[in-house]
């Protein structure tokens, strides 16, 4: 769903490779709230396409549309269901990460963030993936 709470296909949405973040309702916000920055400041450089945030489980819209207000990244913020996966196991774990995902929905480079790991390891995944990003829009 997207933040006027149309409903999307996720493929619907991703044209090309972008790099995201999920998250669910009871993940930890001290494990992505330092990467949810850094992806909002590649937004604010590379535009919409580039960037998106998957959010599950919360349980009112308003939450939601707090936190797209506060973000200011239009049409890069969704709300998903749990079964967003084919495997569950992600979905059900709470631990949030970033990965690149490309135009055929194949998620490559997941990063699980964690607090209690150093911040440098999700800043170097984010860098990984945003230059082959740029090598590929490049070509």
């Amino acid at each position: 769903m997207d933040n006027k709470f149309n409903k999307k296909r996720i493929g619907d949405v991703v044209k090309n490779d972008a790099i995201a973040l999920w998250f669910n309702e009871n993940s930890c916000s001290s494990c992505y709230n330092k990467e949810l920055k850094l992806l909002k400041e590649i937004y604010d450089e590379e535009g919409y396409g580039k960037v998106f945030v998957f959010v599950s489980g919360l349980k009112e819209r308003r939450a939601f549309q707090y936190l797209c207000q506060e973000l200011r990244m239009d049409n890069s913020i969704y709300f998903i269901d749990s079964v967003f996966f084919a495997d569950d196991f992600l979905s059900k774990n709470e631990i949030p990460f970033i990965f690149k995902i490309d135009k055929f929905l194949n998620i490559k480079n997941i990063t699980l963030l964690d607090k209690s790991l150093p911040g440098s390891l999700s800043n170097e995944s984010i860098e990984v993936i945003k230059a082959s990003l740029t090598r590929i829009n490049a070509d």
